[in-house]
């Protein structure tokens, strides 16, 4: 998937997470937390994640929005959606876009995936 990532990226410049996504890697993930309580952990977890910078968050519609500057010059532009599922649970979205003319190599999918593991690294050992 790697070289498809690669492929793709040539002449697109973003990456998206949805529930029925080809790569198992960027599938939307669900996890057994309130909206507000996930947007706090998130919000604790973020700054960590290296070259990223979150820019706001609103709590009420459950949205983070953070920039990465990525190690070529570019930049990206990160949106972070919390959505609120059955019961006491939510699912995180992520859309990542570059700015620039030209596609990204993948790198858009990367960083959602570095997201999404440290992420799960985090929710899993609370």
């Amino acid at each position: 998937m790697a070289y498809h990532r690669l492929l793709v990226g040539l002449w697109r410049s973003h990456a998206q997470t949805s529930e029925r996504h080809p790569d198992v890697l960027l599938r939307t993930r669900h996890y057994p937390y309130t909206v507000t309580t996930m947007g706090e952990k998130l919000l604790l977890l973020l700054p960590h994640v290296p070259r990223l910078h979150v820019e706001a968050y609103v709590p009420q519609v459950g949205e983070i929005t953070a920039i990465r500057r990525t190690p070529l010059g570019r930049i990206q532009d990160l949106s972070m959606t919390l959505v609120a599922t059955v019961g006491r649970s939510c699912a995180l979205d992520l859309y990542a876009a570059s700015r620039g003319p030209w596609g990204d190599f993948g790198e858009n999918a990367r960083t959602i995936i570095t997201i999404l593991q440290c992420v799960d690294a985090a929710v899993a050992v609370t």
